[in-house]
């Protein structure tokens, strides 16, 4: 029996004020794409300081998908904003909040 494992799962997150205003300024600012949000687990990044560089570790990324590039299907809106979300993500985040802190964009996972 064969079974197709889904790219793309749709989650349904809450949005602070501050992430809200922050991702639409965001997207405004792409003029050429027709940016969807992507929000992902980051295993990890390496942030470059002039000649230093650190490990940020594991962490949620957000990121920005042509409309083109992602299946209208698996685009959701939430609070006006269009997002995709990969199916591994889109199950633990469903729930969630996405916030700012001083970190930049925070995820509060809903307890299980």
């Amino acid at each position: 029996m064969n079974s197709v494992v889904p790219i793309w799962g749709k989650a349904t997150i809450r949005l602070t004020e501050e992430a809200r205003a922050l991702l639409l300024e965001m997207t405004r600012q792409i003029e050429e794409i027709r940016p969807v949000v992507c929000l992902s687990w980051v295993v990890d990044a390496v942030e470059s300081h002039g000649e230093e560089a650190t490990h940020r570790g594991p962490h949620w990324g957000v990121g920005c998908y042509s409309s083109d590039q992602v299946p209208a299907d698996s685009v959701t809106e939430i609070a006006g904003i269009k997002f995709i979300f990969s199916a591994y993500d889109a199950l633990r985040l469903e729930g969630a909040t996405l916030r700012i802190s001083s970190n930049g964009f925070e995820v509060d996972e809903r307890a299980i």
